[in-house]
């Protein structure tokens, strides 16, 4: 649970660095160029190390809460889970987060599997200043401020139907990082700093 935290914790300085003025990032507004490129490379090192521990440590067990779920659906209401298209057809895509009060999060972690023949070709954060680490394939980890809304959606993708479609379902699943660690789930927010599992779902596509 530290390490997650602490990734947090990273994620959370690196936001205030991006909406911040440059010299509001640095502790002396008279650092030579050299200081501030050594400062640089520091921090990126450091962002890159700590970005890794994000996904939970495989001894720390989650928080299991009913209700608590990462889902697909076809519109911007969450209610559509079913979508016939044609070959060269494109068409959105959106992950929810959906967790029961009193529970608000701040962090977001899964990965989208994808039917054969399609691909996604732009993707949307439901918040611009929400931080994003990975790739939808394998693992993708977004932290943001905290939401205090208990149905939202997380992520928006612009996705086309190829010529090799065929059919199937996009499923949420848990993200698995270079090491093969797993999570679907959540932080909350602070003062909790919790972990929590999520179930994640699929919804159906069909050939027009």
């Amino acid at each position: 649970m530290l390490r997650f935290l602490a990734g947090l914790a990273v994620v959370a300085c690196l936001a205030a660095c991006l909406v911040l003025p440059i010299s509001g990032c640095s502790s002396d507004k008279n650092d030579t160029a050299a200081g501030n490129d050594s400062k640089t490379q520091s921090t990126a090192e450091a962002t890159d190390s700590e970005s890794r521990s994000l996904i939970p440590p495989k001894e720390e067990t989650p928080e299991a809460i009913a209700g608590v779920l990462i889902k697909p659906y076809f519109d911007a209401a969450g209610s559509v889970t079913e979508l016939a298209v044609a070959a060269g057809q494109s068409f959105d895509l959106y992950v929810f987060a959906e967790y029961p009060p009193p529970y608000f999060v701040s962090a977001a972690e899964f990965r989208l599997e994808l039917p054969a023949g399609v691909k996604v070709v732009e993707e949307k954060k439901f918040n611009d200043n929400a931080l994003t680490m990975g790739n939808y394939k394998s693992d993708f980890v977004m932290a943001f401020k905290c939401v205090t809304d208990n149905r939202f959606h997380l992520m928006k993708y612009t996705c086309a139907a190829e010529s090799a479609f065929k059919g199937g379902k996009i499923e949420v699943a848990p993200g698995v990082n270079a090491i093969g660690v797993s999570f679907l789930g959540f932080a909350t927010c602070e003062p909790d700093n919790k972990k929590i599992d999520a179930e994640g779902g699929s919804v159906t596509l069909t050939i027009k």
